[in-house]
């Protein structure tokens, strides 16, 4: 069981503005090998079904754990800020980036997903990172991925 688990190859598909690529990645003990790769030329959106034909049989010839999928999106895609705050418990920090975001991103907080990380805490101060993409955009990506079986792990 831990065998198949830790040697099963692994999918990265990045969504580009233009075009869709794929990478097998297969871990093994000595580390990471690419095993195969493809890129479309139409965007996700616009596949002919030639074009969606390759890719399933990229993932099928591939074997591919499709419950573990590594998902890339362009930058152009998300917001991303940087903010400096005050230190406080978890609890307020949440609510600080919350109030934060509500007057930094042009969207109601309603309509996107975000994800917030500290990345240098100070006694009375912190700076986090946040990252904002509509929700329309993750829900596009997840009815691609649902069409061909997938699940994003990442």
């Amino acid at each position: 069981m831990l065998k198949n688990r830790f040697f099963k190859n692994t999918l990265g598909i990045e969504f580009r503005k233009d075009s869709l690529a794929a990478v097998c990645l297969k871990k093994d003990l000595t580390g990471v090998k690419l095993v195969s790769s493809i890129t479309i030329p139409s965007g996700y959106d616009s596949l002919t079904g030639d074009e969606m034909s390759d890719f399933r049989r990229f993932i099928a010839q591939n074997k591919v754990d499709a419950k573990r999928v590594s998902v890339s999106i362009p930058l152009e895609w998300s917001l991303v800020k940087f903010m400096d705050i005050p230190s406080a418990g978890e609890d307020a920090v949440n609510q600080l980036l919350h109030y934060e975001l509500e007057r930094h991103i042009p969207f109601s907080l309603d309509d996107v997903y975000h994800a917030s990380r500290i990345v240098e805490k100070g006694s009375d101060r912190c700076s986090v990172a946040t990252v904002v993409v509509q929700r329309e955009v993750i829900e596009k990506v997840n009815e691609f991925l649902k069409k061909l079986y997938l699940q994003p792990a990442i």
